[in-house]
């Protein structure tokens, strides 16, 4: 490795240099069979005046082992938005296996508008994507970009998260921090010591070598709530941010006449303070339409527009969104506050870093507070399921601290499926099913608003078709997706013929692993893991049939009582064979979020039991000769 960091070095200081061939330090490929790419390095120097302006320059070597590695970073791209600061491409070539350089033309280094993804759309960020050309397996690529920052979130001070870990390989990675004031920090998820640290005078760096890449699984946790990674920050109390944001936000909570006629509209039916609160908060959700906007004001990203400028608009993004409700509430005497969150990854608490993307409401109710996200249309709730457990700093003029979204019980995001089945005796059978949940009501009612009636059918039809070849969806309807006070739900009408083998005087047939799946698939594919497998939130199923069977015909065989259970999960199934009928009910619960590595085995042992028992052949037998 010494040798290698030598080389490494000399790498990096030819770079200065005018020269045709340049010599990549070499690596062994064979220590990196299942890898797409290696980084040389990637190295980050940034230097802090007392302002809180900065410079960031930001150094990268990849060589390229598959062409997968060269889908993943022949094209890099980079962000900034035009009032912070500005972003400049120093250095962007491609070094060829010989030695050759090839210097990306400047038509290949282009400076546009962040592209529409999704809703969003942000007309004052600027993305530079630099398109490098002609690369080929053993190639490397090399960049050196620079950000300017002359207009920092908060003056005076820096904070950021750098995080140490790659789903490739890296071989050295450095971050150096140059600034004239004392930086809290803390390392996370590195129990091996790998990131090490070292600090000269002004100067804060971290660095790592030979970093093992993270190997994705499924229904894994963000990276960045697993990765190893640096948070650092000058802030000195997650106060501090609560009562800046506030400050950003309090001359904007303003109403108007317009405004008042409309709440005088919306509130004429209300009868209690809860009452009031759906009324305004249905209103901004459905009623303003979420989508990005110009971002405005000295703080861009964070500031919202007026009040009274959204609501005339009727679109805004989630600080506009956000801002708008705690108007009107705080107009009306409803103690509410701006929330900064990020429903997408864990908040670190010990460090106060800015680790948020989003901005929602919190309401003051004896003492707690009810969370509000007014930019989730269509929920019966105030807040979508995967918001629970998520970090949040409601924002005040005092200041608060960071803290968390209680998470709920298993039975508060829920899914119930009641099936009804007539079977006559060929095995053909008639079946109605009612689906609904908490968990799938928000998802029930977009579909239906966004998606054409025949897309809807057509993805109904494709999941009928676990249940046989023959699988026919004859009618679906559903419930109004805009009546909030009661569950939203579908039924479907369906038939399969064939759908038990009929053999000489008996009818076999599964009720193929009801609710054995999760999000499309098992989540207990893997034999063993290295990470969590992570659910976002606890979670309840229940799935109730009841199997008409054909006169003539009696119960041979039925499935077996099956009820285990661990810290992690629960599951209870239990099938009766009644005078003309089969009543049968599964019931999955998932009562931790998060399931470690260390317990992922018995709980798939238990899991896979279970299905073994849930799969098992119901029998009929006609009676008589």
């Amino acid at each position: 490795m010494k040798k290698f960091m030598v080389a490494l070095w000399i790498f990096i200081f030819s770079g200065c240099m005018v020269t045709h061939k340049v010599v990549v330090p070499k690596i062994d490929e064979s220590k990196y069979a299942n890898a797409n790419a290696v980084v040389i390095f990637d190295s980050t120097f940034v230097k802090v005046k007392k302002t809180g302006n900065y410079k960031r320059r930001h150094h990268v070597l990849v060589k390229i082992l598959t062409m997968k590695g060269k889908a993943d970073y022949s094209s890099p791209s980079f962000t900034y938005t035009t009032k912070y600061g500005k972003i400049t491409v120093k250095l962007a070539r491609v070094i060829k296996k010989d030695g050759r350089v090839v210097k990306v033309k400047k038509e290949n280094i282009k400076d546009v508008k962040m592209p529409a993804f999704g809703k969003f759309f942000l007309p004052s960020v600027r993305m530079v994507k630099v398109t490098f050309p002609d690369v080929e397996r053993g190639d490397a690529i090399e960049y050196e970009v620079i950000e300017d920052m002359k207009n920092p979130p908060m003056e005076g001070e820096y904070d950021d998260m750098i995080i140490f870990e790659n789903t490739e390989p890296v071989l050295s990675q450095y971050y150096e921090l140059e600034i004239p004031k004392n930086v809290n920090y803390r390392v996370y998820n590195d129990p091996e010591g790998i990131i090490k640290f070292k600090h000269e005078g002004n100067k804060y760096i971290w660095y790592a070598e030979d970093i093992k890449p993270l190997v994705r699984e499924p229904m894994m946790p963000p990276i960045t709530d697993i990765g190893k990674k640096v948070l650092l920050s000058t802030v000195d109390s997650w106060k501090k941010w609560s009562v800046w944001y506030w400050n950003l936000v309090k001359d904007k909570l303003v109403v108007n006449d317009t405004m008042k006629t409309t709440m005088d509209s919306l509130l004429q039916n209300t009868k209690t303070r809860m009452d009031t609160m759906k009324a305004l908060f249905y209103y901004v959700s459905n009623k303003v339409r979420y989508v990005a906007t110009t971002m405005n004001g000295k703080k861009l990203g964070y500031e919202p527009f007026p009040a009274p400028k959204t609501f005339r608009q009727k679109y805004g993004v989630c600080r506009d969104k956000a801002a708008l409700l705690v108007a009107m509430y705080r107009y009306l005497g409803i103690d509410a506050y701006p929330v900064l969150t990020n429903p997408m990854m864990k908040v670190e608490k010990d460090v106060p870093v800015d680790q948020f993307n989003h901005a929602i409401v919190a309401v003051k109710e004896r003492n707690k507070y009810i969370y509000l996200d007014p930019t989730a249309e269509n929920i019966p709730n105030f807040l979508p399921f995967y918001e629970e457990g998520k970090g949040v700093l409601v924002c005040t003029p005092r200041g608060e601290d960071l803290t968390y979204i209680p998470v709920l019980p298993p039975d508060s995001n829920s899914t119930l499926n009641i099936q009804e089945i007539v079977m006559d005796s060929m095995g053909n059978i008639k079946g109605k099913s009612i689906l609904k949940g908490s968990i799938v009501d928000q998802q029930f009612r977009m579909m239906v608003k966004k998606m054409p009636i025949e897309r809807l059918k057509n993805l109904f039809q494709m999941s009928l078709q676990s249940l046989g070849s023959e699988a026919t969806l004859d009618t679906m309807y559903y419930s109004d997706p805009d009546n909030f006070n009661e569950p939203f739900y579908f039924t479907i009408e369906y038939s399969v013929k064939d759908f038990a083998l009929k053999s000489g005087k008996k009818l076999i047939f599964s009720l193929l692993n009801q609710n054995v799946s999760f999000m499309g698939g098992s989540p207990f594919s893997l034999e063993k893991r290295k990470y969590p497998l992570y659910f976002w939130v606890p979670v309840y199923s229940d799935n109730r049939v009841v199997i008409h069977i054909p006169q003539g015909y009696k119960v041979s065989e039925l499935i077996k009582p099956f009820k285990g259970e661990n810290d992690y999960v629960s599951y209870n199934s239990i099938c009766k064979a009644m005078k003309d009928s089969i009543v049968c009910r599964f019931e999955t619960t998932v009562k931790k979020s998060i399931i470690p590595p260390e317990h992922y085995t018995e709980t798939r042992a238990l899991y896979n039991k279970w299905v073994k028992t849930t799969k098992a052949k119901i029998i009929l037998e006609k009676e008589g000769r």
